[in-house]
């Protein structure tokens, strides 16, 4: 990853903003889940990120830390993002005592501040059948050998980064201009933030996370009837974020790495929220891709 000089400081003192804003978020989930698992976690700290993570992961605690960097200085430079932004890496057995509305194996904000994702520190079994069952197929190739677990274990974690770079765009976006009127316009924006970062630092892999949200958007609305009347909660979020990176894609495809910019600009003129009408204003091809959202997938 073309993460440009950033150097992590390992085991550095938390910045006093991030520190609270770290023990915000794990004390709202103690709260919940009577799990005090937090005085275990340990610390480390990037140009523009803070980490908490669990002993042990302290290899991917130090990836966290870069790719959060990476996404907070540029987003900072683009479009006037917050920072720093924190991270909490963690076991599945702490996430599971944690009471996180969503699975293991996908990244999600965590307590009543919007500068904290929580994600996995480790891929595993359970990680791995997950992103089978969702995907419809088998999880993308790795070239050479893990240190820790599988091909496929390392596999389900990188999927898992493709989320939490999402997650972490959408903190982003929802504390500049291109926040939405409509929840869905910050979704969006979040989606081709992401997929702007992709392109320019990283394309070989752009195409592979679009494989992958084409995949979601096959399989899940299989899984969504199969199951009934049973919950379905992971399905239909995802569903809703594999939907949200098309209209994302589209907008791409039309304006490339000026579309961020653009939108900004506008933005900016109207004073923000961004509304549904300037965007599809800026990209008819928005009012295409809502016009052709089916029913089940609850953005419209």
């Amino acid at each position: 990853m073309k993460f440009g000089g950033s150097t992590l400081r390992a085991m550095a003192p938390l910045l006093p903003l991030a520190a609270t804003l770290i023990a915000l978020a794990t004390s709202s989930q103690q709260a919940q889940s009577g799990e005090q698992f937090s005085g275990r976690l340990l610390a480390i700290s990037g140009r523009a990120s803070m980490i908490r993570y669990v002993p042990g992961a302290l290899d991917r605690a130090d990836h966290v830390a870069r790719r959060l960097d990476h996404i907070v200085l540029d987003l900072q430079k683009r479009i006037d993002g917050p920072s720093p932004l924190a991270a909490v890496v963690l076991g599945r057995r702490e996430w599971e005592a944690s009471g996180f509305e969503l699975p293991y194996e996908i990244p999600i904000k965590v307590g009543n501040v919007s500068v904290v994702v929580a994600l996995p520190a480790l891929g595993d079994d359970r990680s791995v059948a997950a992103w089978k069952r969702w995907l419809g197929t088998e999880l993308p190739a790795i070239p050479g050998v893990p240190m820790i677990g599988t091909a496929e274990h390392v596999s389900s974690l990188l999927i898992s980064d493709v989320f939490f770079q999402r997650a972490v765009c959408e903190l982003v976006v929802s504390q500049t201009l291109l926040v939405g009127q409509e929840p869905w316009i910050t979704g969006v924006m979040a989606h081709l933030a992401m997929i702007s970062l992709y392109d320019r630092y990283e394309p070989s892999r752009a195409t592979q996370v679009e494989t992958i949200f084409h995949r979601l958007r096959g399989q899940l609305p299989l899984l969504i009837k199969l199951a009934n009347d049973k919950p379905h909660g992971d399905e239909s979020f995802l569903l809703r974020e594999a939907h949200l990176h098309d209209g994302a894609r589209r907008i791409f495809a039309h304006s490339g790495q000026k579309a961020l910019a653009k939108i900004l600009k506008r933005a900016r003129r109207d004073g923000g929220p961004l509304s549904r009408a300037a965007l599809v204003h800026l990209h008819p091809v928005v009012e295409e891709w809502l016009q052709a959202m089916p029913g089940e997938v609850g953005l419209r």
